[in-house]
């Protein structure tokens, strides 16, 4: 134990009041916040790792003070046990934790629930059925008191306004819209590329697998991403094609939680496909390693004759192929022998000169080739251009090279037949 100044010796002793610790620089006002800390926890039974919120300015700071503190923690408490629920960082981080632990208690994204206002003007005039606040548990829907559900008062569809929400453990969650059509109850959530959460996906996914009543056949989850907006214009499609495309891309929006780690052997390459980082295609496929294992294996749509042993999912990075694909979304890819097919296709390409959002040397991108005259050869140079969806992304350009050797090709663009409905309807 340090020598403490009395002063020092009070301000760590004190529990249940305010304190403002003023000293100059090196007087040990950081050890006396990280003992006082610990002092809490040890004295206070009431007081969890998770009550403790500590604020620092700097992540430099917020590092040294964590330090000390898991240091003491370590030699005067007899269980370390939930130490890692304990926050302590900037107030930034701190905020923005909290606002993606509670996104659904916060305003709705407005140019998004204008847009589901737009699809679903044209539909109204049935009603939502009582039961719905008995259906689904543990992902129970419930409504704040004031709500009234007779039939008289809600709509075909609602725009919900914090009165509806489903419950998952201790957390509510609100969703942006509740429909009721052909006998479903649709539950719309449209920022799914703003904030995506593995809980929020799960919830809205075990939707379908509610059973309804005699007057509900069931639920549906949906996720409305802005590139549907994008694309919109001033006209919008069927209603009934909306929710096929809008269903797909809720199954396609999975996240790294959401893979399988060992399916039955009968149903890979049939149920499920393995999933690859880009580094680790590259080894399997091309330097023809037998240790790069699946990361896991993504369930997509069951296909009784079976995908071919060279398909595989890898993730999107960043914004240069939105609107087709969004950060992080999934990306189906089949590793081929004849490199010409990667030509105008979205290829997985690796080169030594190439920075991107992938690991070092690689992208995904639309493969072009393009022939120029040299100024010193007699022979033209060659170029290839790496193209992106995203408009105001510029193309990545390798310079007097050749498809195979200098650039090579991992895998080409991979699409199941339901994918292609979805990529024309949007």
């Amino acid at each position: 134990m340090l020598n403490y100044t009395p002063e020092q010796i009070e301000a760590i002793n004190t529990v249940n009041e305010n304190l403002q610790i003023i000293a100059c620089a090196g007087s040990g006002k950081t050890q006396v916040i990280s003992q006082r800390i610990v002092n809490i926890l040890k004295n206070e039974p009431s007081i969890q790792p998770q009550n403790i919120v500590a604020f620092t300015y700097t992540e430099k700071a917020a590092a040294e003070l964590k330090s000390r503190v898991l240091k003491l923690c370590k030699e005067q408490l007899p269980d370390t046990k939930g130490l890692v629920d304990m926050y302590i960082g900037t107030i930034h981080s701190w905020c923005l934790k909290v606002l993606q632990e509670h996104i659904y208690e916060y305003q709705k994204f407005l140019q998004l629930a204008e847009y589901a206002d737009k699809v679903l003007s044209s539909v109204k005039g049935r009603e939502i059925s009582p039961f719905v606040t008995e259906k689904l548990q543990p992902y129970s829907m419930a409504a704040e008191p004031e709500v009234s559900y007779g039939r008289n008062t809600q709509n075909f569809w609602i725009r919900n306004q914090r009165n509806i929400y489903f419950t998952y453990g201790t957390r509510k969650y609100y969703p942006d819209f509740i429909i009721f059509k052909d006998g479903f109850i649709y539950v719309i959530e449209t920022k799914g590329e703003i904030y995506s959460d593995t809980r929020k996906n799960v919830l809205l996914k075990k939707l379908d697998e509610v059973p309804g009543d005699a007057t509900i056949k069931g639920f549906r989850g949906i996720l409305i991403f802005s590139t549907q907006l994008d694309e919109m214009g001033e006209d919008y499609i069927g209603f009934d094609d909306f929710i096929k495309a809008s269903e797909e891309i809720l199954r396609r929006h999975q996240s790294k939680a959401d893979l399988i780690q060992d399916p039955p052997a009968a149903e890979r390459f049939i149920k499920y496909i393995p999933v690859y980082q880009p580094i680790k295609a590259y080894k399997k496929f091309i330097k023809k390693q037998k240790t790069p294992k699946p990361d896991g294996w993504l369930e997509v749509k069951e296909n009784p004759d079976g995908y071919p042993d060279t398909v595989f999912a890898t993730q999107a990075k960043g914004d240069a192929l939105n609107p087709k694909y969004r950060h992080n979304d999934w990306i189906y890819l089949n590793h081929v022998e004849d490199k010409s097919e990667a030509l105008n296709n979205l290829s997985l390409v690796f080169n030594g000169t190439i920075e991107d959002e992938y690991d070092p040397g690689c992208t995904i991108r639309v493969v072009e080739t393009i022939e120029k005259e040299s100024s010193s050869s007699l022979f033209n140079e060659k170029e290839i251009h790496l193209k992106p969806y995203n408009k105001i992304k510029e193309p990545i350009v390798i310079t007097d090279v050749h498809i195979g050797e200098e650039v090579e090709i991992v895998a080409v663009e991979y699409l199941l037949d339901e994918d292609i409905a979805v990529l024309e309807t949007f």
